[in-house]
C-alpha cells in the first residue's frame, strides 16, 4: 500500500504524522502540548511548526489553550496511516540506492516598509514592516525581519517575526533618530526553515533625513520582492 499523496506532503515536517498516528494509535480524545511533545521526542520548535501544519490543513483542531484532538478528517488520516504502516510492516519495502532530491520552488514576495520623509532629533518615529499579498499562492512560512538602526535608537538590531501566509500583513514600530542629518534603517529578511536552518533571503536599507525642527510625517514606501523557498 502507497501512502496517500496527502500525507506524503506531511512527510518533510518532522513529527506531523507522528501527532496524527499518536491520536490514533491510543484512543484519546484530546492532548496538550506538552503531553505530545514528551510522547513523541519533539522540541518546541519542531512541534510549533508541526501542529500549525496540521491545524492549517485541517487535521486537527484546538480545543482550548495548547489542547488539541483530531477532526474527522484526521480521524480519517490516522485510520489511513494505522493501514499503511501495517502494511510496510508486513512487505517492508527494499532499500534504495539514493534517497529522492525534494525540489524547490521559488516564490517572489513583496516586503515593503512605509516610514516618514523625515524625522525630528530624539523623537519617536513610527514605521511600518509588511508584505504585500502572495501574487503565487504558498504554504505558510516563517520569515524572521532583523531591523537595525544607524544613527538612532534602537541600538541594537531588533528581530520582528512573521507567520507569513498568502495574505497581506503588517507590524509596526517605532525609532528615534539621534543628533544626525540622516539615519539609516537597514532591513534584513531570513526564512526559517522546517529544520531549524536560517536562510537569507534578501533586504534593504532606507536613509530618512533627520532636522531638529517640525519634521514632515508624510509617509513614503519602499520595497523590494524577496524570494521565498516553497
Amino acid at each position: 500500500m502507497e501512502l496517500p499523496f496527502h500525507l506524503k506532503t506531511l512527510q518533510p515536517l518532522p513529527g506531523a504524522l507522528d501527532i496524527i498516528r499518536y491520536f490514533g494509535q491510543n484512543d484519546i480524545i484530546t492532548a496538550d502540548a506538552d503531553t505530545l511533545c514528551d510522547a513523541l521526542g519533539l522540541s518546541d520548535r519542531s512541534f510549533s511548526k508541526a501542529i500549525r501544519r496540521l491545524v492549517t490543513k485541517g487535521y486537527i483542531l484546538m480545543d482550548g489553550d495548547m489542547v488539541y484532538r483530531l477532526s474527522d478528517q484526521g480521524q480519517d488520516a490516522a485510520e489511513e496511516l494505522a493501514a499503511y504502516d501495517a502494511t510496510a510492516t508486513a512487505n517492508p519495502a527494499p532499500a534504495e540506492k539514493s534517497s529522492p532530491v525534494r525540489t524547490t520552488h521559488v516564490i517572489p514576495r513583496r516586503m515593503v516598509a512605509v516610514v516618514p520623509m523625515s524625522m525630528k532629533v530624539n523623537q519617536d518615529a513610527p514605521i511600518t514592516i509588511g508584505f504585500h499579498p502572495a501574487t503565487h499562492p504558498h504554504d505558510e512560512v516563517d520569515i524572521l525581519v532583523r531591523l537595525s538602526v544607524l544613527n538612532g535608537e534602537p541600538s541594537t538590531p531588533q528581530d520582528i517575526l512573521f507567520s507569513l501566509t498568502n495574505n497581506s500583513t503588517a507590524q509596526h514600530t517605532l525609532i528615534s533618530p539621534g543628533s544626525y542629518d540622516e539615519i539609516r534603517i537597514k532591513l534584513q529578511a531570513y526564512q526559517l526553515g522546517e529544520m531549524g536552518d536560517i536562510n537569507e533571503i534578501g533586504g534593504m536599507y532606507i536613509d530618512v533625513p533627520v532636522t531638529a525642527g517640525e519634521a514632515n510625517s508624510t509617509q513614503t514606501a519602499y520595497g523590494i520582492t524577496l524570494n521565498i523557498q516553497d
